[in-house]
């Protein structure tokens, strides 16, 4: 059964409601589908126990069966033609695949089995004990344990530096909105600063180096909005934007930067080239 349906990313604003329910109401998704929306919630047809969900682009998706319910074969057609399927696709003993080579081995990227799995997985979040299960499965690795640990002060430096390096090559290959239309105002006004400038282990989104001028465009949920948010950061993405926009106009400033900061709210609204300039003329980047 599927709730919400939406765009194909439309988990982003799944999670978002989420949120916005337990901070603003006191509420879990499954009361307020109950409370609201009259949702009669799925039970198991082996335990009787209101079965768990999960949530994918395309809406909130019941389970069938409660989790370790031990279902078996007999129970459900799927778990049987699973095992019917793992007899010949997965390697293990006992099966007629042992000490093969399994026939998706080494598949090219663009295979379409490994574009079919891509899109199934695409949107799916783990709950809490498949969480678990893995926290504890890597903590007990001889290799992976340590990173069960927090990274220490010179691992975090090291991390940002890599990462800031990896934005000045373009290396993620994605772009927001606003950074766009922010380029285009910049243009627009005579101005091709450089992007994603490297200053230390930051990466400014443009830059006029022999200004010293950093500009950058901030998302009004991803870095916070003040207006929006008038009692500060309400999930790990905000808090964690926050922090790190705090230390780094802190490091820009210690360093002689002058950093001009938009919002996504100012860069949507027509006035914008009007105030850009006024801002660029006062930082001594245009002429009056």
């Amino acid at each position: 059964m599927e709730l919400f349906r939406g765009r194909a990313n439309g988990l982003y604003y799944l999670e978002k409601f989420c949120r916005h329910l337990a901070v603003e109401h006191g509420l879990v998704l499954k009361e307020y589908c109950q409370r609201y929306l009259g949702v009669v919630w799925p039970r198991c047809p082996v335990t009787g126990e209101e079965v768990g969900y999960k949530l994918k682009g395309a809406g909130v998706l019941f389970r069938t069966y409660k989790r370790f319910a031990g279902v078996t074969k007999a129970m459900s057609p799927k778990v049987a033609a699973a095992a019917e399927n793992a007899k010949v696709t997965r390697m293990g003993s006992g099966n007629p695949m042992f000490g093969g080579t399994a026939w998706n081995n080494n598949l090219p990227p663009n295979h379409p089995y490994r574009a079919a799995m891509a899109a199934r997985r695409r949107g799916v979040v783990e709950g809490p004990e498949t969480r678990l299960k893995h926290q504890l499965n890597r903590a007990a690795h001889p290799r992976k344990a340590r990173h069960t640990t927090p990274h220490s002060s010179a691992t975090k430096e090291l991390i940002a530096l890599r990462t800031a390096r990896m934005h000045e090559r373009h290396a993620f290959g994605r772009e927001s909105s606003i950074h766009c239309r922010l380029r285009q105002t910049l243009a627009s006004l005579g101005l091709c600063p450089a992007e994603e400038f490297c200053v230390g282990h930051y990466s400014l989104d443009f830059a006029v180096p022999n200004l010293k001028l950093a500009i950058e465009a901030d998302g009004d949920f991803f870095h916070c909005h003040p207006e929006l948010y008038p009692n500060g950061p309400t999930c790990s993405i905000q808090r964690r934007n926050f922090k790190n926009d705090k230390a780094k106009n802190a490091f820009l400033k210690q360093a002689g930067w002058t950093v001009l900061r938009f919002w996504e709210t100012d860069i949507l609204k027509a006035d914008f080239p009007a105030k850009l300039r006024a801002a660029l003329v006062q930082a001594s980047a245009l002429e009056a």
